[in-house]
């Protein structure tokens, strides 16, 4: 029999408007799952943002405990983070954004500095961006830095329906970037089709200097009545030590209780069609019931 790994995420979400122009927005979640052997896990977000003029400015603190949510999912598992992000509008056709951020991980005490600075440009029908990211990673005894260079684009079609799209992310001081960034490129397309029906295909690849990926994705999106939206993906991924299939289905639905109160229901269903690193395929339930309130 396929083990079967079964997820609920309970969600509480605020927003209170200081000012016209000022926002604090405060977020809880729990989950159980078996790789918490069905203890509570929690994770919160306190962010802060702010509209001056021209200017977007954004606050924020976030921790996650270790075995919160699934590991295929959770990107910041066991993490505490703090940062600020700016974007700064130049017209109606350039932006320039800078982010800066600390990271510890409550397990081992490692922890990473980040700062990044980017510029971003619009035409009529495409869009272009360049940017650079330090990290400095204290990893035990040792400390990691790594220069990258970032750049991106895409271009849509007169007609609206087909969107093509890359993103590169190169370190410009090793033959490679570091583990939590390495080198990455990314080619995709999106088409939107009649009957709302939406489409996209992306090939990426990575590589840490150790470890290269190459992933391939496709997937469908449809709304399907007021609120709701069902999707569908089918990925590849492809290492040295082996390959991966899996497939997602999902269904949301957003529904506006009161005025001031949105209740949200997701439930998203992933089975490993082939994996050749372990002896069985794995299979999951992810079930999200969220309540979002907005003050």
């Amino acid at each position: 029999d396929r083990r079967q790994r079964q997820m609920c995420i309970r969600d509480r979400d605020v927003t209170y408007q200081i000012t016209p122009d000022t926002q604090l927005h405060a977020e809880v979640a729990q989950t159980k799952t078996a790789e918490s052997n069905n203890q509570t896990r929690q994770a919160y977000m306190i962010e802060l943002e702010k509209e001056i003029s021209n200017m977007e400015a954004r606050l924020y603190h976030k921790k996650t405990e270790s075995d919160f949510g699934l590991h295929d999912q959770a990107s910041e598992d066991g993490i505490q983070k703090s940062g600020a992000e700016v974007k700064y509008r130049m017209n109606s056709h350039t932006d320039i954004t800078a982010e800066i951020s600390h990271q510890k991980n409550l397990e081992n005490d490692n922890t990473r500095q980040l700062a990044t600075a980017g510029i971003t440009r619009r035409f009529e029908q495409a869009e272009v961006n360049l940017g650079v990211r330090h990290t400095k990673e204290n990893l035990d005894d040792e400390t990691i830095n790594n220069n990258a260079l970032l750049a991106g684009g895409s271009y849509t079609t007169d007609n609206g329906r087909v969107t093509l799209r890359s993103n590169v992310e190169k370190s410009i001081n090793k033959d490679d970037g570091s583990e939590t960034n390495p080198d990455r490129a990314v080619v995709g397309v999106d088409i939107n089709l009649d009957h709302g029906f939406t489409v996209f295909a992306e090939h990426e690849t990575t590589d840490n200097g150790d470890i290269k990926t190459h992933n391939n994705r496709v997937g469908v999106s449809k709304p399907l009545w007021k609120g709701a939206k069902a999707k569908t993906s089918y990925t590849q991924e492809r290492t040295d030590q082996g390959q991966r299939e899996y497939a997602n289905l999902g269904l949301s639905q957003k529904i506006q209780v009161t005025e001031k109160i949105n209740a949200d229901f997701s439930i998203d269903q992933s089975k490993t069609i082939k994996d050749n690193r372990v002896q069985e395929p794995v299979s999951y339930t992810h079930l999200t019931l969220p309540t979002i309130y907005s003050v």
